[in-house]
């Protein structure tokens, strides 16, 4: 199964469908996006960066080799 998605066109395509629904007098679905917190962001990507191996590990390619050498 192959899906193919054209994305220059997909405003138009998201418009259609939003036009079909309205048609069936049907709910016009949006999505809604909250702003992070700050505070949390923060504690979030200390806590991600807690989990890291140091950074020169990772860039002298160390990390990985002894990653993959363990599997």
């Amino acid at each position: 199964m192959k899906i193919e998605i054209d994305l220059e066109n997909l405003p138009k395509y998201r418009l259609e469908k939003e036009l079909k629904r309205r048609k069936e007098n049907k709910k016009i679905r949006y999505k809604r996006t909250r702003p992070r917190d700050p505070e949390k962001w923060k504690e979030l990507k200390k806590f991600i960066l807690s989990q890291l191996p140091p950074p020169e590990e990772i860039l002298s390619g160390r990390y990985f080799r002894d990653l993959l050498r363990g599997s």
